[in-house]
Order: C-alpha cells, then sequence, then structure tokens
C-alpha cells in the first residue's frame, strides 16, 4: 500500500533529477536503497526509484515478467496490440515507473477499462471494488508532501498510481472545473489520461513537449471546463446504475442568484419527465444553479433524479419563465423558452451485487 501511494519514503542511491533540500535525486532505475526519506505512511513523495522497488516487489509475487502477466490479463482481452515497455537506466530490468510505449487509441482503451469499472464486453477483468479503491483518494491532505519543491504534490489527491479529483491540504480541488468523480494518470511529456465518469468520457493526450511548457492542474482545470461546456446540453452525470442518484444538466438562460427580476428562483420553471423502461412517469422539478461549479451566476439548470428500475429510461424537460411561474399550480402558466422540449435517453445498469452493505440473507431467531 505505501508502495501504491507513494507514502513509502523508500530511496535508491544516486539520481540525477527532481532533487530535494537534503540534495538527494531521484533516479529512474532499480538501485540499491539507501536510508529512507521518513517513516512509511507519514510523508508523500512521488520518487521513481520507488516505484521501481515496487515493480520489482510485483514481479517476485507474480513469478512472471509484469508484462507477461499484463498482456494475459489486460491486453489482450481488451485489444491491445502495439505496446512496448523499455528497459530502466540500468538496462537490466524493465522500467517498471514509466517507460512504456503506447498509441493514444490503446491508451483510451485502458481508460475505458476503468470508466467500466473493470469490465471488458461481458469479461470482468479486474474487480470493481479495486478500480474503486485505486481511483480513489487513497493519501488523506492531513499527510504532508515531503518534497516542498517537487511538482508532482500528492497530499490529499492520489490513489493507488491514479489521480484523483480530491482536495490539496490548502482546500482546493485539483481540477476545481471537472466532476468530483473524474481521476487521471499522468506520464513525463504530459503525456495523460483523463476518465470522467459523470460525462461517461475518456480524454487522451500524447506529447513530446514537456520541457519546453509542462501542463499543470489549472490548465487541465481549464481544459476540461472547456469540455464540460461544449457537452452540457444536456449531460446526465453520475454512476447509471440503480438506485445511484443522477444529475442532468442544461444550458439554459444567463442569471445570477441575486437577481430579481427576473428571479431565476421564481420566474422560471424547470421540469423533466423521466419514463421507466415499464412506462411508469415521473415529473421532477428542477432548479438553477449557477455556473455549476459552486458560484452564483451562471447558465445551469439541473434536476436530480435516482432510478429504481434497470434498462433504458427516457427524459424531456419542460422550461418556462413568467412571472411567479415556479410556484403556479397550472401547467400551462409562463412562455416555453430555451431549452424547453430537450430530451434524451439513458440506460441505467441492475445493482452491483458486489457492493457492500445489500442484505443478502436474514434469519430470526426467538
Amino acid at each position: 500500500r505505501h508502495l501504491a501511494t507513494m507514502t513509502s519514503g523508500i530511496d535508491g542511491v544516486g539520481g540525477s533529477y527532481d532533487a530535494d533540500d537534503e540534495g538527494r535525486s531521484d533516479a529512474n532505475a532499480l538501485v540499491a536503497p539507501q536510508t529512507p526519506f521518513f517513516a512509511p505512511g507519514t510523508k508523500y513523495m512521488y520518487w521513481d526509484e520507488a516505484t521501481q522497488h515496487y515493480g520489482f516487489a510485483l514481479t517476485a509475487i507474480a513469478g512472471e515478467p509484469l508484462e507477461d502477466l499484463l498482456r494475459r490479463r489486460i491486453l489482450d482481452p481488451i485489444g491491445i496490440s502495439q505496446f512496448d515497455w523499455k528497459l530502466d537506466t540500468t538496462g537490466k530490468v524493465p522500467n517498471w515507473t514509466g517507460g512504456i510505449e503506447i498509441s493514444a487509441s490503446d491508451l483510451a482503451r485502458f481508460g475505458h477499462l476503468f470508466l467500466n469499472r473493470g469490465r471488458w464486453d461481458d469479461r470482468q477483468l479486474i474487480s470493481t471494488s479495486w478500480v474503486d479503491e485505486a481511483t480513489r483518494v487513497q493519501v488523506p491532505a492531513t499527510v504532508p508532501n515531503a518534497h516542498a519543491k517537487s511538482s508532482r504534490k500528492g497530499s490529499g489527491v492520489y490513489g493507488y498510481h491514479w489521480w484523483p479529483n480530491g482536495t490539496t491540504p490548502e482546500g482546493k480541488r485539483r481540477w476545481p472545473d471537472a466532476p468530483r468523480g473524474t481521476y487521471s494518470r499522468s506520464g513525463y511529456n504530459n503525456n495523460d489520461l483523463f476518465v470522467i465518469p459523470a460525462w461517461n468520457m475518456v480524454i487522451v493526450r500524447l506529447g513530446q513537449d514537456q520541457r519546453e511548457d509542462e501542463l499543470v492542474s489549472s490548465e487541465y482545470s481549464t481544459f476540461l471546463k472547456m469540455v464540460g461546456d461544449a457537452i452540457l446540453d444536456p449531460v446526465v452525470e453520475g454512476e447509471r446504475r440503480l438506485w445511484h442518484p443522477l444529475t442532468v444538466s442544461f444550458r439554459g438562460p444567463k442569471a445570477n442568484e441575486d437577481d430579481s427580476d427576473p428571479n431565476p428562483f421564481l420566474d422560471y420553471r424547470l421540469q423533466v419527465e423521466f419514463t421507466s423502461p415499464r412506462g411508469q412517469q415521473f415529473r421532477v422539478p428542477g432548479f438553477f444553479d449557477g455556473d455549476g461549479r459552486g458560484d452564483g451566476e451562471g447558465d445551469v439548470w439541473r434536476v436530480r433524479f435516482t432510478p429504481d428500475e434497470p434498462g433504458e429510461w427516457s427524459f424531456q424537460a419542460s422550461f418556462r419563465a413568467g412571472d411567479r411561474v415556479a410556484i403556479s399550480l397550472d401547467p400551462q402558466a409562463g412562455q416555453e423558452i430555451s431549452f424547453d422540449g430537450q430530451s434524451g435517453t439513458l440506460e441505467v445498469e441492475p445493482r452491483d451485487s458486489e457492493a457492500p452493505g445489500y442484505l443478502k440473507s436474514v434469519s430470526y431467531t426467538h
């Protein structure tokens, strides 16, 4: 666990980059260990040598080269064929901390495997519980970053070799403009994979330009905001599974929460009718949500709904404007405007049988 979360404190002899205040540098190599930086679990430090030791330990546990295991268990089943794993700087073992050469489309396949929570077609290649655990924050914000000058700080925003959209010790999310459930893998040269379950989306960016311009979290947040703005018409967010809450967002008239004429809470009425696979209908009231990210000014209008049946659902929006229309009992009050009539469908999966908390059997004793 400590090796998977970069909290092991392991260091190796030598190194030539990312030096800390004591002059100890990182090395992309499996080298002899030296005195640890800190006790395991007490700090976070993104360190390639620690990951090389992790790869060495995993290879011993697997009893075969990790590449062979990966190809047999993951790459071949999901159709990744153009893949190469380079050696580290010693030239003796694979570069377990990186060194993978892969195409954008194949990396997207890997992202889709995680988007589908480890499932590919009808095969569960990775357990859903592992995917969920690996992609959520495993390094609390209370665990300090050991390397103050490093650009790879993971306190509050690191899982098991994934970067979740967590909250830093300063109280800021890694990508404020992305859905909370977003997570990514990040490699040298601005090679990045984003998985955005709320948008049912995978984004891959490959490059060779980090020396000229290293892309930082704030730039990716801006990019993801632009993506969100482009698709928000409407977009369904949340896990599309039985009894999981969903949010449907629409792009509508711009307003401010302090406006009085028109008042976004009184003079507009959003209602969305959801139709279940069996034809049962639910009319759900919506609300004005500013910019959709916490600011009271914007053009995002939302409705929240929890499906109680698996299968294909449909929905259609009714959006009307008029004096105090939100509290009128007349369904024809006001005027149809903006996204009135917009509709869509969504596929809801059955409940996850592996999820904790479900009562499977019970017995009574008198």
